[in-house]
């Protein structure tokens, strides 16, 4: 074991470990896809191969390929084989707008994309949300976010702000509006009611996310709200579930 609790790095099978021989197996072919060794989007050696290599059973072989897959590590294709998936994003974010910023100390190529924007009257879905009437204009905006080149991540805003006050493309393109909107409209946000769900894509969430309809996807819905407590918008986002995962904080 490692000074900080974790299991030292693996590269061979040791049979005098008291470690399970498939969590061996498991740990030295994270390794590899870990380093890079094994890149994203190439396939694994056929199970008979690392039987071979590694001299264990097809058992063995098989835990430890299932219990990556199920991490997110390996996509196992019917007739094809096993391929490395690309490492998902890491939301560690603890402050409204931290996403990208979070991306960016991750390492990756970050951008973003204004598709659309302008005011828009609320739905009675979103007016009830921001406790409002219906039809009240809101400013609208719909945003894409890239890692290295691919999509991630789609973001719908509606926030509560005077017909009066105009905005550009170039002005919403930004890692976080909350700054701009205080600055602007005199608009301070401070806090969120966040809610995630696992939710499907639809038809054209998935050509913009670049996967096929149907996919699972992670939705978050967030109320932000004002010092007083007051809704000033309300944000939808959706994550690519192959990409993405989320952490949260628990204290007692």
């Amino acid at each position: 074991m490692s000074d900080d609790g974790h299991v030292a790095a693996l590269t061979t099978i040791d049979r005098n470990s008291p470690l399970p021989l498939y969590y061996q197996l498991k740990q030295i072919l994270l390794r590899q896809i870990q380093n890079n060794d094994i890149p994203a989007g190439e396939p694994l050696p056929s199970e008979k191969d690392l039987q071979e290599r590694y001299d264990v059973s097809r058992i063995t072989v098989r835990r430890a390929l299932s219990d990556l897959t199920a991490e997110g590590y390996l996509s196992r294709q019917a007739g094809r084989g096993t391929f490395v998936l690309h490492p998902k994003v890491q939301d560690r974010s603890e402050t409204l707008g931290g996403f990208i910023d979070d991306l960016i100390a991750q390492g990756f190529s970050v951008e973003s994309r204004i598709l659309s924007y302008g005011m828009r009257p609320a739905s009675r879905y979103v007016a009830d949300k921001l406790g409002i009437d219906e039809g009240q204009p809101l400013l609208y905006f719909q945003k894409l976010v890239d890692a290295d080149g691919e999509p991630i991540a789609l973001t719908e805003a509606f926030i509560n702000v005077d017909e009066g006050v105009t905005f550009t493309p170039e002005e919403l393109n930004v890692h976080t509006v909350y700054p701009l909107l205080e600055r602007k409209c005199g608009l301070i946000l401070r806090r969120a009611n966040k809610t995630l769900e696992a939710t499907l894509a639809l038809e054209d969430e998935a050509a913009l996310l670049h996967v096929k309809p149907g996919t699972p996807m992670l939705l978050a819905h967030l109320i932000v709200s004002d010092e007083r407590g007051q809704p000033g918008a309300f944000v939808k986002a959706l994550y690519r579930g192959d990409r993405y995962k989320a952490y949260l904080t628990v204290t007692r």
